[in-house]
């Protein structure tokens, strides 16, 4: 058997998919700083997880030859309220006795790994996570069972009233139930062999895969990227086995969106397409045990399906004997909000904000003024009673049936995005509209009555809805005064608003969602900040601006704009005189000057132009080019002249040069690169 196999396993009862692989690799990175403290040195260190357990192998884990008495002495001082069954003066003499060598230290190897495990496992209790029985312990669900060891020995400590040992327990219904280990590195495959439990998610994935892709290739079909669904079935599963059912192809005929829906979420099924990526009427399932005979399961399942799929049928069926437009003044029986009145009310006040936005980007408003209309006539339908997030959807395939042009159709359904799973812009003109619409009055309206996001507390996705406009905007290119709209929407909202700083709230509050999202994409901060001091109305131009000038960073072209820059403002904040609005051309005292002033105005010139086309990067490079004048007028010039006329004239000059060169950003805010 291998030497320096250390193994820990926390059993317990079923977690939660979602933190499952989180807890697992904060176990592992604990462990990596831990055994780092300690002086452990090791080959690797692998993870394991699945629904009933989390557990981590540690390979020829052996202590550093060079350890002082200092660093254990303080060690031990530090987790001594961990450490278990040792006798503390032995503890130090042995340490004292053996001259600081590693052969008595070695002796207490069990020990220390008993301290260290005490401290992580102490660490990750956190008090979001559950109690149980009468203690204060805490993990994500109640713990059962405990596996400590290295190599053939048994790490000894007790936590979670549980005292470690050397035994597992299998599949709780087709596996082993005890499992003792003779040698650490039995684990993981003596769970495999006498346990049915493959405990490695990366495997169960994988043989998941495997049997999905061996049952559709049997019927000529194949399931599309569910990447997402196998990882969460993985996890909720430690003996996979993959199974294949059928249903009645008249089923089809149901908007695919909520047939997809009702199989994804509601029963983890997945589902199965033909070569044409066509929707086709099978669905594969995951189960958790082996049994004898799966035609029965399989039926079972069948049946379940079949039996949603009929009573969506009904319902659609219902629905479809009145238009969408049918139920627009039952709306006003809809709260949108306690405070902010109605979902009618809501309604037209999407329809004027569309319409409005429609004006500053030249769209045609017939459509936009029935696809308003129809917007949220869906949330009274049965189909969105029953499956409230398929509302858009729903609406979507309603308005076909009504014979509503496939724009508008569409519209209703694009209204939501982006969303948290669906990663898209509205593709649409129509669509985005409407898409605006509804989510600038949610920020208006919420932020109007003081309701703020709280750190990770964001019950009405306000965060979402300001990274979906930003989205929306820069993604199309739209030339939109975003306060405009902001002040519209106050107004027709103004007699249920009672914070009057609603206006600039929001506008502040995308902006600085704006912000947050150019730093996750990786642009430097420092030229974030110079540019959103500009104060743009317009985000299309802020974005414009950090593609210039992210593209000439850390370039010598931005950096002697900005050194100039800097320099310029210096000289400004030096002299407290009052400056003059306009040069005068008539003070110009030597070639240097006349040079410099003429080749301002033409820069000045052709960067209005520029400004009007939004071309930045094009505006950098001739400031680039005039930069040169201002380099050779400021060595040859004297600004501080004694002669007052002269020296207010020349720092007329210089203000005149840094406005224009902050035409973009301001450079002076910049750090050299």
């Amino acid at each position: 058997m291998k030497k320096g196999i250390f193994v820990i396993e926390i059993g317990t009862e079923e977690l939660p998919y979602k933190q499952l692989k989180v807890i697992s690799n904060e176990l592992h990175i604990n462990f990596i700083k831990e055994l780092d403290k300690f002086n452990f040195i090791y080959k690797k260190i692998k993870n394991y997880y699945s629904s009933r357990r989390i557990s981590l192998k540690i390979y020829n884990l052996k202590l550093k030859k060079h350890i002082n008495e200092t660093y254990l002495l303080n060690n031990f001082k530090i987790f001594n309220k961990y450490i278990v069954k040792i006798n503390k003066n032995n503890y130090f003499n042995n340490i004292k006795k053996d001259n600081y060598k590693l052969i008595k230290y070695k002796k207490y190897i069990k020990e220390i790994l008993a301290i260290l495990v005490n401290k992580i496992l102490h660490k990750i209790q956190k008090k979001t996570y559950m109690r149980w029985g009468n203690t204060n312990n805490r993990f994500i669900r109640p713990v059962h069972s405990l596996l400590v060891m290295l190599d053939k020995k048994i790490i000894n400590i007790d936590i979670f009233n549980i005292k470690s040992s050397r035994s597992t327990f299998g599949h709780r219904f087709i596996g082993k139930k005890n499992i003792i280990l003779k040698h650490a590195d039995e684990y993981p495959e003596i769970l495999f062999n006498k346990g049915k439990i493959i405990v490695e998610h990366k495997k169960r994935k994988e043989k998941i895969k495997n049997m999905i892709e061996n049952k559709t290739n049997k019927i000529n079909g194949k399931i599309k990227s569910e990447n997402k669904l196998i990882n969460e079935i993985a996890a909720l599963t430690e003996w996979p086995i993959v199974l294949i059912g059928s249903f009645k192809k008249k089923y089809l005929y149901i908007p695919k969106e909520i047939l997809i829906y009702i199989m994804k979420n509601l029963y983890k099924f997945i589902p199965v397409y033909n070569n044409n990526n066509i929707l086709a009427p099978f669905f594969i399932f995951i189960i958790n045990i082996e049994i004898k005979n799966y035609t029965k399961l399989i039926k079972e399942h069948e049946i379940v399906l079949c039996n949603r799929f009929k009573d969506v049928e009904f319902l659609i069926n219902q629905d479809y004997k009145n238009s969408l437009e049918y139920h627009y003044l039952s709306l006003n029986n809809i709260l949108f909000h306690n405070k902010l009145g109605t979902m009618l009310e809501k309604t037209q006040r999407i329809k004027n904000i569309s319409l409005k936005v429609a004006k500053m980007i030249n769209v045609d408003t017939i459509n936009i003024k029935r696809a308003a209309i129809l917007s949220k006539c869906d949330l009274l339908t049965r189909m969105v009673f029953e499956f409230p997030d398929m509302q858009g959807v729903i609406g979507m395939y309603h308005a076909l049936k009504d014979g509503e042009s496939k724009s508008i159709a569409l519209s209703l359904k694009e209204q939501y995005y982006p969303t948290l799973f669906v990663k898209k812009v509205p593709s649409s003109r129509i669509s985005l509209l409407l898409a605006m619409a509804d989510k600038i009055d949610n920020l208006v309206g919420m932020i109007g009555i003081n309701i703020y996001p709280k750190r990770g507390n964001d019950p009405f996705g306000l965060r979402r809805s300001a990274i979906s406009i930003i989205k929306i905007i820069i993604h199309n290119k739209l030339l939109i005064d975003v306060k405009e709209i902001i002040r519209e929407n106050k107004l027709l909202l103004n007699h249920y608003l009672f914070n009057v700083n609603v206006t600039n709230d929001v506008f502040n509050f995308l902006l600085k969602r704006m912000i947050n999202l150019y730093n996750k994409e990786g642009h430097n901060k420092n030229y974030i900040h110079a540019i959103f001091c500009k104060n743009d109305k317009f985000f299309i131009d802020i974005d414009k601006k950090i593609s210039a000038i992210s593209y000439f960073y850390k370039s010598k072209t931005l950096n002697k704009l900005i050194l100039t820059s800097k320099r310029i403002f210096k000289f400004l904040l030096k002299f407290n005189e009052k400056i003059n609005k306009k040069i005068d051309t008539e003070n110009l005292q030597n070639k240097y000057e006349i040079l410099l002033v003429n080749n301002l105005y033409i820069s000045k010139k052709k960067i209005k132009k520029l400004l009007q086309k939004k071309d930045y990067k094009n505006i950098i490079i001739e400031l680039y080019f005039l930069n040169y004048i201002v380099e050779n007028y400021l060595k040859n010039t004297m600004i501080n002249d004694p002669i007052k006329i002269i020296r207010i004239n020349r720092l007329t000059i210089l203000k005149k040069i840094l406005k224009l060169f902050s035409c973009i950003c301001d450079l002076s805010l910049l750090n050299i690169n």
